[in-house]
């Protein structure tokens, strides 16, 4: 490949074309570089906070440098990782328009608040692939041949534990010294790894599928709101009503169905609607039974008033 691109840079037409798209591509970065900085004054701090402007913001610094190196004639493989990393996030870069259209929206909405519920997952799981890489790293010291079957450092040793917890069983050297403790190790690694905290990783992601389905409208409003206020520094308030006579007023927006109950798990979701619907069936039966009696009442105070009349009348002839 790289001889390829010596052969085609030799020619000189891929070192015009490359100094031609590089041009066009600085400018662009100019353009969005003045922008992220419009940006970054009016939001100040909150800047930070937003993961799409952190992504703005390596979007231009990744493209800027493999411009840059390209020009300065960097080396191949050097500029080929950063134009990976370019790439990369370029792509992720797709994500952020698709919180346009209603339709995907709130799916990322949806990605980003599994992100979020990972977050004590993954220091467990962490914490786990760490020991059980720990445990195989010093135990492979043992190795009669000097190998260490989890590998030749500490790193190599967290990803062969990583890889052993999602199923990629390298067991060829167990058949050593302390074969008996690799094994127990082995069988206890997958247990809490492979069988217990995976399956748990997939009821988080059912849950919050849940929750974020129940709410779809509401994401899909949340992320058009995110977007128009990380956008809000390209126009300015004050000439948009500059000519305006009237008072403006501001409400929420609130979706349809039940906005106001915190979403607590398919169960509890599942024992409020029953206990409110039970609720809405005793109050009206007791409408009812108030109605019965009202009626009743009525009824035979109707059926006695003759009754009464002819008592009180033989009454007062006596």
């Amino acid at each position: 490949m790289e001889d390829q691109y010596l052969e085609s840079d030799s020619n000189g037409f891929y070192h015009i074309t490359s100094y031609a798209f590089g041009g066009i591509i600085l400018l662009f970065n100019i353009f969005w570089a003045y922008v992220e900085l419009k940006q970054i004054i009016f939001h100040k701090i909150d800047y930070v906070k937003s993961f799409w402007n952190l992504l703005d913001l390596l979007t231009v610094v990744t493209n800027t440098a493999v411009v840059i190196m390209d020009y300065t004639g960097a080396h191949f493989h050097d500029k080929n990782r950063i134009s990976a990393m370019a790439v990369l996030i370029l792509y992720f870069k797709l994500f952020y328009f698709l919180r346009i259209f209603s339709s995907t929206a709130y799916l990322v909405r949806m990605i980003i608040e599994i992100l979020k519920d990972m977050k004590f997952f993954v220091t467990v799981l962490m914490l786990a692939t760490i020991a059980f890489g720990n445990a195989f790293y010093i135990l492979g010291r043992n190795s009669p041949d000097g190998e260490n079957l989890a590998g030749d450092n500490f790193i190599d040793a967290l990803i062969f534990s990583y890889k052993m917890g999602l199923g990629d069983f390298l067991t060829d050297d167990f058949g050593t010294r302390d074969e008996e403790i690799l094994w127990i190790f082995f069988l206890v690694n997958t247990l809490i790894v492979l069988i217990v905290l995976l399956n748990l990783i997939i009821a988080i992601m059912g849950d919050t599928f849940d929750r974020v389905q129940e709410t779809q409208e509401k994401s899909m409003l949340k992320e058009l709101t995110d977007m128009i206020r990380e956008n809000e520094f390209l126009f300015s308030r004050s000439r948009a009503f500059k000519n305006s006579k009237y008072i403006i007023v501001i409400e929420p927006e609130k979706a349809e169905g039940g906005g106001n109950v915190s979403w607590e798990g398919r169960l509890n979701q599942l024992r409020i609607f029953i206990q409110e619907s039970s609720e809405k069936h005793i109050a009206h039966l007791q409408k009812l039974q108030e109605e019965i009696e009202n009626i009743a009442s009525s009824a035979l105070e109707d059926k006695m008033k003759p009754s009464e009349d002819r008592v009180n009348h033989k009454l007062s002839e006596c």
